[in-house]
């Protein structure tokens, strides 16, 4: 075992070899004065700058990515909007019994129209605050919604994994 002197360092009695490895650390050098040892000797001015430019470029990348995914939601909510339009047609155009239901479909898909109109129509940030100033207002219809997301979302996976054909 080797023993330690003050300091960190061994005693020269137990020194090993030149050349050969040692079980202890070596002493560091200490930086220069203003400078920093993970800016890779870079002054703290150009690190700054660098860390404000990744910034811009980091808003930049998921301002667009955001938009993108804007877009397809829309889009999605406007399929969803005409399946059920063409739901409460097939409703109405049967026995006659569906009349109810299709009214139901018809005001859903007036409804998805709006929302998808909505999405399409106004910036991440006014979707954001317009979210946020709903889930103040409405808490539990915020909480009740994610529950029945998670539950649905369940049930569809759950269905996806079990075997199919009834053997």
């Amino acid at each position: 075992m080797v023993q330690m002197a003050p300091g960190g360092t061994p005693p020269e009695s137990q020194k090993p070899a030149p050349g050969t490895a040692t079980p202890w650390p070596e002493p560091a050098t200490p930086p220069e004065p203003g400078f920093s040892m993970t800016g890779q000797g870079r002054p703290p001015d150009e690190l700054t700058t660098e860390a404000r430019k990744l910034r811009g470029e980091m808003r930049l990348r998921t301002g667009s990515f955001l938009r993108q995914q804007k877009t397809f939601a829309a889009q999605q909510v406007g399929v969803v909007a005409d399946a059920l339009r063409l739901t409460a047609r097939g409703l109405r155009e049967g026995d006659g019994g569906g009349t109810a239901l299709a009214d139901l479909a018809g005001e859903a898909a007036l409804g998805l129209d709006r929302l998808a109109g909505a999405l399409y129509a106004r910036d991440i940030d006014t979707l954001t605050d317009t979210v946020r100033d709903f889930a103040r207002r409405r808490p539990g219809l915020v909480v009740g919604g994610a529950a029945l997301a998670g539950f649905l979302a369940a049930r569809l996976l759950g269905e996806s994994q079990s075997p199919r054909g009834g053997l």
